[in-house]
């Protein structure tokens, strides 16, 4: 008997364990990584700021992202220290205008920018590949420090909404994890 029961079980009902298959691993191609920003410390903290000038419009940086299990609104501790340190990912269907949107870990400098209500960054999820592109929104010069207005990211409708999105994701998909659960249980039929 070991200290599981879990581990009892599989044991009892003598059930194979499932064997991974990364004998042969399927490598393509997904994207280079790509930013212009350098971080820099500023009276002890941490910014980002753009390492050329770039005029409005221009890419940035270009990082993933990971939807964590947590809504912004929701009553749980961790989920309101996520929220006050990360983005979410924008949506107003009526699970996100009640519970609020999905909290996001963006990988790449993206966490060092700092929130202003007067941004100089765009942010342009690409929610079918996990990407988030950033795109000056005016021009900038070689030392600007860069901030987002992470406000903007909590629409009050649909059409607020698709401002986000390069792929503009319709309202009854934006439950991203009831879509992935699905697809997974579809997979193993």
């Amino acid at each position: 008997m070991s200290d599981s029961p879990v581990v009892d079980t599989i044991i009892e009902q003598n059930v194979t364990p499932i064997e991974r298959e990364d004998a042969s691993p399927v490598m393509e191609p997904a994207f280079d990584p790509f930013s212009l920003l350098t971080v820099m410390k500023k009276n002890s903290r941490y910014v980002a700021v753009i390492n050329t000038n770039v005029a409005a419009g221009q890419l940035i940086e270009k990082s993933t992202f990971v939807i964590t299990p947590y809504r912004v609104n929701e009553p749980d501790r961790r989920a309101s220290v996520l929220a006050n340190n990360f983005p979410a990912l924008p949506c107003a269907c009526d699970t996100c205008k009640i519970m609020g949107p999905s909290i996001v870990v963006p990988s790449g400098n993206m966490m060092l920018i700092q929130h202003s209500r007067k941004s100089n960054i765009k942010i342009l999820f690409d929610s079918t590949n996990a990407m988030i592109n950033l795109y000056a929104s005016s021009d900038l010069k070689k030392g600007d420090e860069l901030f987002i207005n992470y406000m903007d990211l909590y629409p009050e409708d649909e059409l607020s909404q698709e401002d986000h999105f390069s792929d503009i994701p319709s309202m009854q998909n934006m439950d991203l994890d009831k879509r992935v659960m699905e697809e997974l249980y579809n997979a193993k039929l």
